[in-house]
C-alpha cells in the first residue's frame, strides 16, 4: 500500500480510506504506480520534502561542477585550440616537468630548458633510468611567448585545482577553515584533530609538485606491465579502447565471434616492449560489465591515482567509488578493519562526526596514502594539452561530489525512513540512475534521431524559441502580470547577445547583452558558469553531455564532434536565449517585494520553493529556480523512469510535452489563483501562438489511440482529423469561408495567417509515438535506417534522381543541410513528389518566398500541406473498403473453387449445397452495396466483385501459384469532396485529380510534415 507520506499526488485520494483489495487488484496504487513511472524528478521534488532534499543535493553538486569547469574553460579552449606544433612542444615540456620533478617559475622571458638523464629508484632498491616519449636527454625544450604565457597559466590552473582537491579533503575531515598551516593551528581547538590535519597538510603539500601535471590514461582495456623485480614500478601501466562497447552490445556469445585488430595490434607492441625473456609480465584484462568490477579499489587508493588510471567518462565508476570509500580518501583495507556501522558512515561521507579513535585510524591511512612517493610509471597519454579537458571534468565531478555526498546521503536516509513504498521506490530508482552514465548504445541512438530530425534546422530552432511565449512568459505571471511584455523586452536584448565561438558554435555571450546592470551582468555571469541558463534539454534530445566536449580521439573524430557542435548550437542557442531571460527577468521581480511575495503564496506548497524561502528567498536563488521551473530541467536529474534507457531512445522527443503537463497541473491545482491565471495563459498561447487546438496533454494521442483501435476493430481505416474537418465544413456552411475555418479549428491557424504548416510542430499534444507504423516510431531508425527504403523508392520512380539522392545522404549531413537541398535544389528542379514520383506541385509553381525560402530553413508552405493532406485523404477513401472488397472476393472465390472440386469429384449434391451459399452470399453483398449507395455514403459502400475478379480468384484458390492484383476504386464523388474541403479555395478545383489519378498504387502518400 502506499505509505502516508507518499508524494505522488494521484495516491492522496486512497490516505483516508485506503482500499483492502490485494495489492495487485489495488487500482489506485497502480494508477500511482503508473503516475510515477511518467513523473519527472521535479514533480515528486515539488511534493516531497524529503526527495526535495535529495534533489537539491544532487542539483547543487551538477552546478557546483560546473561552475568549477568554467572557471577554466577559457584558457582549455585556447589550448585546446593550438596549431599542432605548439601543441607537441608544449606536452614534450609537461611530460619532462613532471618526471624530472622540476618547478616552473615565471621569469618574463620565454621558457627553455635543456633536458637531463632522468633515473628512479625502484621499490628492489634497484636505480632505473627513466625514459620521456617525447624528450632524450640533452634536448633543449623552447617555447615562444605565446607558449611560455599558456604554459604558466595552465601550472596556475593545475596548481589551483590540487589545492581545490586538497581543501574539499579537509572539508570532509570536518575542517573547512582556510587551506593552510597557520589557518589550521588558528582555526581548531583539538589537539589531536589539529596535528592529524597539520600532518595531512605537509603530506598533501609535500607532494604538490610531483603531481600538478596529471598522467592521463583512459580506455576499455587494462593493461598491467610488472617488471623484473615483480612490481608495476618497474614495468608499465595502459589503458587502450577497443571494441568491448560493441561486444557489450550484442553480448557473451556473440562477442567471441567480433574480431579486435586494433587492440590485438597495440597489445601486441606493448609485449615487444616488453619481452618475458628481460622479466617483464603483461596482464591484459577487459573491463567487466559490473562498474565495480572494472577497476579494484587497490588500484584507487588515492585521488591522484583516481585520475591517473581511471576512465575519463566512467561517471558510474566515481559513484560507486565514492560511495564505498569516500573518494579514494580511505583504502579498502581501512574501511574493513572499521565496523559497519562506521564502515556505512564512512561510505556516505560522513566521517566528522565519527568517535576520534575511529578518525585517527582514517587520518593516518590519508596520511599514509600522501607520503607514498607518486609513481610515474609508463602507459600514460602523451597528449596532455588535449587531456586537460578530460582532467578538468573529473576533477570538477570528483570534488564537487565529495562536497555534496554527506548532504545527499543524510537526504536520502531520511526518506528512506519516512516515507511510503512508491515514494522510497522512485526515489532509488533515480539514485541508482541519476550520477550513471546510460549505455553508449542509447545515447549514441538519441544522437542519430535528433541529427536527422533537429539538427542544425532553422525551423526546429524558431520551434524551440517559441516556448519563450508558450510556457515561460505564461508562467512568469505568477510573479507579475507585466511578464509577458517583459520577456519580449529581456528576449530581444538576449538575442543581441548571440555570439559565434570557433570549435563550439552560436551561443549566448552574458557580456554581450546590452541594457543589463553591473549587478544583473554579474550575477547572469554565475548563472552562466553554474549551468543554469545553459542549454540542458537539446542536449538530453542530442545524447550528449552538457559539459564542454572532450577532445578525446583522432583528427576525423574531433572534426565530426566539431561539426555536430555547430549544428547542435543552432537548436541550443534559442534554448539559452530563453533561460537568460527567464533568469534576469525573475532575477528583477525577486527583487520587488511585491512580486516576491506572489511568488512566495504561489509557491508555498512547493517543496522545492520551501527550502528556499527557508534560507531568505535570496534573489538568485529565486531566480535559479523559475528558470529550472519554466524553462525545464534536463538530463538525468530530471528524466522519468518512462524516458530512462530505451524509453529515452523510443520516446526522445516527449520529455518537453511530459514536462509541460505537470507544469499545467501544479498550476491548476497548487498554486493558487496567480497559477490558475499562468495554466490559462500557456493555454491559450499554445492554442494562439502554436495554432493548436487540443492543447491539453495527449491530445492527439487520444486521436491516435481511437483511430487505432477503430480501425483494428472495425476493419476499416478512420482519419478522424480528417472527418472532424469535413464535418465542421459542412456545419459551417460548406463555402470556401466554412472550409477555412474549420481548417483553423483543426489544423491551427498557422496555414491561414502565415501561409506556413507549422502547428504540427510546436505544443505538448503527443507523447506516443505513431505505434502503427512499426519501426518509423523509432526516430533514429525513421531518419536513417528507413532512409535507405525511401532513396530506393525515389530512384524506381524515375522522375526525381535529385530527390533520391538527397534522401540518401540526409543521413551522413544533418536536417540543415537536408532542408537546403531540398529548398534550393530538389524543389526548383523536381518540384514536390511524394516518395513514389507522383507529382503534388510542379517546379514552375514555386514561388522563392512562398516555397523554396521556407523549405530551405525547414518549414513547409500551407498550400503543400493541403495537397498531401488532400492527397493522404483521397488515397485513404479510395482504399477504406479495399479490404473488406478483397475479403469478399477471397471467401467467394474460394467458395466457386469448392463448387468445382465438389463437380470434379462427382459430389453433386455438395456442389449444389456450396453454390446455393455462394448465392446468398452475393446476394446479401449486393443489398448491402445498394443500400449504402441509396443512402449516399458511397465512401462506405463496399462494391460486389465483377465476374473477372471471382475468376481470378477461383483460379488463384485452384492453382495457388496464380497471383490477385486487382485493386478497385469506386470512390470519386467522397474523394472530390474531401479534396475540396481541405484545399478550402473555389479557385482550386482545378486541382481535383482525374480519374486515372485515383488508380495510384497502394501507399503512393507522403506525411504532411517534412521529414
Amino acid at each position: 500500500m502506499i505509505g502516508s507520506n507518499c508524494s505522488l499526488d494521484i495516491a492522496d485520494v486512497a490516505l483516508d480510506n485506503p482500499p483492502e483489495a490485494p495489492v495487485f487488484l489495488d487500482p489506485v496504487q497502480n494508477i500511482g504506480a503508473f503516475a510515477s513511472w511518467l513523473r519527472p524528478a521535479t514533480a515528486v521534488a515539488r511534493k516531497s520534502k524529503f526527495f526535495a532534499r535529495m534533489h537539491k543535493a544532487t542539483n547543487d553538486k551538477i552546478k557546483m561542477r560546473n561552475l568549477l569547469m568554467a572557471d577554466f574553460e577559457g584558457l582549455l579552449h585556447e589550448v585546446n585550440q593550438l596549431p599542432k606544433e605548439s601543441k607537441q612542444k608544449l606536452n614534450a615540456v609537461f611530460e619532462y616537468l613532471r618526471l624530472s620533478k622540476t618547478p616552473v617559475r615565471d621569469t618574463g622571458r620565454n621558457f627553455s630548458l635543456k633536458t637531463r638523464e632522468l633515473r628512479r629508484k625502484g621499490a628492489d632498491g634497484i636505480e632505473r633510468r627513466v625514459a620521456p616519449e617525447l624528450s632524450k636527454p640533452g634536448e633543449i625544450l623552447k617555447l615562444d611567448a605565446n607558449e611560455t604565457r599558456l604554459l604558466h597559466e595552465v601550472r596556475d590552473y593545475l596548481d589551483s585545482r590540487f589545492t581545490l582537491d586538497a581543501k574539499s579533503r579537509l572539508a570532509a575531515l570536518g575542517y573547512d577553515g582556510e587551506y593552510s598551516r597557520q589557518g589550521i593551528e588558528e582555526g581548531v581547538q583539538d589537539e589531536e584533530f589539529r596535528d592529524e590535519l597539520l600532518r595531512l597538510f605537509d603530506a598533501i603539500e609535500s607532494q604538490r609538485l610531483t603531481s600538478y601535471i596529471p598522467f592521463m590514461r583512459s580506455g576499455d582495456t587494462r593493461i598491467m606491465v610488472y617488471g623484473p623485480d615483480g612490481t608495476i614500478d618497474s614495468g608499465a601501466f595502459f589503458m587502450l579502447d577497443s571494441l568491448q562497447w560493441l561486444k557489450n552490445m550484442v553480448g557473451p556469445k556473440a562477442a567471441k565471434l567480433i574480431p579486435d585488430p586494433g587492440i590485438n595490434k597495440k597489445i601486441a607492441e606493448i609485449q615487444e616492449k616488453y619481452p618475458s625473456s628481460e622479466g617483464y609480465k603483461v596482464v591484459v584484462s577487459r573491463r567487466a560489465a559490473d562498474a565495480n568490477e572494472r577497476l579494484t579499489i587497490d588500484d584507487l587508493s588515492s585521488l591522484d591515482k583516481l585520475l591517473n588510471l581511471m576512465d575519463a567518462n566512467a561517471g558510474k565508476i566515481i559513484k560507486n567509488y565514492f560511495d564505498r570509500t569516500m573518494g579514494g580518501m580511505v583504502s579498502q583495507e581501512t574501511v574493513g578493519e572499521l565496523s559497519a556501522a562506521n564502515a556505512d558512515q564512512v561510505a556516505r561521507g560522513v566521517i566528522a562526526g565519527l568517535p576520534k579513535s575511529v578518525r585517527s585510524v582514517l587520518m593516518e591511512d590519508l596520511i599514509s596514502s600522501y607520503m607514498k612517493q607518486s609513481r610515474d610509471i609508463p602507459g600514460y597519454d602523451t597528449n596532455f594539452t588535449d587531456r586537460l579537458l578530460d582532467y578538468n571534468r573529473i576533477v570538477a565531478s570528483t570534488v564537487s561530489h565529495r562536497m555534496y555526498r554527506e548532504e545527499y546521503a543524510e537526504a536520502f536516509e531520511d526518506l528512506k525512513r519516512n516515507v511510503g513504498d512508491a515514494e522510497r521506490e522512485y526515489a532509488e530508482g533515480w539514485d541508482g540512475y541519476v550520477d550513471s552514465p546510460e549505455h553508449g548504445m542509447f545515447r549514441a541512438l538519441r544522437t542519430i534521431g535528433f541529427f536527422n530530425s533537429m539538427w542544425g534546422s532553422i525551423a526546429s530552432s524558431s520551434v524551440n524559441a517559441m516556448s519563450v511565449w508558450t510556457v515561460t512568459a505564461p508562467q512568469m505571471t505568477i510573479m507579475k502580470g507585466s511578464a509577458g511584455l517583459d520577456i519580449y523586452k529581456m528576449s530581444a536584448q538576449v538575442i543581441a547577445g548571440f555570439r559565434g565561438q570557433i570549435g563550439y558554435g552560436m551561443h549566448v555571450d552574458p557580456y554581450a547583452i546590452p541594457g543589463l546592470t553591473d549587478e544583473e551582468r554579474e550575477v547572469l555571469v554565475l548563472a552562466n558558469k553554474r549551468g543554469t541558463v545553459r542549454a540542458q534539454m537539446n542536449p538530453e534530445l542530442m545524447g550528449v553531455e552538457t559539459e564542454i566536449m572532450a577532445s578525446r580521439g583522432g583528427g576525423i573524430k574531433q572534426a565530426a564532434q566539431r561539426y555536430f557542435q555547430y549544428g547542435s548550437s543552432v537548436i541550443s542557442v534559442t534554448e539559452e536565449m530563453n533561460k537568460a531571460a527567464a533568469f534576469i527577468v525573475a532575477y528583477r521581480y525577486a527583487k520587488d517585494p511585491k512580486a516576491l511575495k506572489n511568488w512566495q503564496e504561489a509557491y508555498k506548497e512547493n517543496e522545492r520553493a520551501k527550502i528556499i524561502m527557508d534560507e531568505g528567498s535570496d534573489p538568485f536563488d529565486v531566480a535559479e529556480f523559475m528558470v529550472e521551473t519554466a524553462t525545464f530541467m534536463g538530463g538525468q536529474i530530471e528524466k522519468p523512469p518512462v524516458m530512462r534507457g530505451a524509453g529515452g531512445v523510443l520516446l526522445q522527443f516527449s520529455q518537453y510535452a511530459l514536462q509541460t503537463m505537470f507544469l499545467l497541473s501544479e498550476n491548476l491545482r497548487k498554486q493558487g489563483p496567480r497559477g490558475k491565471i499562468a495554466a490559462m495563459f500557456t493555454i491559450m498561447t499554445m492554442w494562439t501562438v502554436a495554432g493548436l487546438l487540443f492543447a491539453i496533454p495527449f491530445g492527439d494521442d487520444a486521436i491516435n489511440i481511437f483511430q487505432y483501435i477503430y480501425n483494428k476493430y472495425n476493419g476499416s481505416k478512420l482519419d478522424m482529423r480528417t472527418e472532424a474537418q469535413m464535418m465542421l465544413a459542412e456545419m459551417f456552411g460548406g463555402d470556401e469561408d466554412a472550409r477555412r475555418d474549420a481548417e483553423a479549428i483543426l489544423r491551427g491557424p498557422s496555414r491561414a495567417l502565415l501561409g506556413l504548416n507549422i502547428s504540427e510542430r510546436i505544443g505538448f499534444t503527443s507523447l506516443i509515438p505513431e505505434f502503427e507504423d512499426g519501426l518509423s516510431i523509432v526516430p533514429a531508425i525513421s531518419t536513417s535506417v528507413l532512409k535507405i527504403q525511401e532513396y530506393l523508392d525515389r530512384r524506381n520512380s524515375g522522375v526525381q534522381p535529385i530527390g533520391a539522392y538527397v534522401a540518401a545522404v540526409s543521413p551522413f549531413i544533418g536536417k540543415g543541410p537536408s532542408d537546403l537541398l531540398k529548398g534550393f535544389v530538389q524543389y526548383p528542379q523536381e518540384g514536390v513528389r511524394t516518395r513514389y514520383g507522383t507529382l503534388v506541385k510542379a517546379p514552375e509553381e514555386m514561388g522563392f518566398f512562398e516555397e523554396l525560402l521556407p523549405r530551405g530553413t525547414g518549414f513547409q508552405s500551407a498550400d503543400i500541406a493541403r495537397r498531401q493532406q488532400a492527397k493522404q485523404a483521397g488515397t485513404e477513401i479510395a482504399k477504406s473498403t479495399q479490404n473488406a472488397e478483397r475479403n469478399n472476393t477471397l471467401r467467394l472465390g474460394k467458395m466457386l473453387a469448392d463448387i468445382t472440386k465438389a463437380e470434379n469429384a462427382g459430389q453433386s449434391s455438395k456442389a449444389e449445397k456450396i453454390r446455393a451459399e455462394f448465392d446468398k452470399e452475393i446476394q446479401l453483398i449486393v443489398d448491402k452495396f445498394q443500400k449504402d449507395i441509396d443512402a449516399g455514403n458511397m465512401d462506405k459502400a463496399v462494391k460486389p466483385p465483377s465476374t473477372q475478379t471471382l475468376k481470378e480468384a477461383m483460379m488463384a484458390e485452384l492453382y495457388p501459384g496464380m497471383k490477385l492484383d486487382n485493386v478497385g476504386k469506386l470512390k470519386r464523388e467522397a474523394y472530390i469532396d474531401a479534396y475540396r474541403t481541405i484545399m478550402v479555395e473555389d479557385d482550386e478545383d482545378d486541382l481535383i485529380p482525374d480519374e486515372e489519378e485515383l488508380e495510384e498504387e497502394e501507399g503512393d502518400t507522403e506525411a504532411a510534415f517534412p521529414q
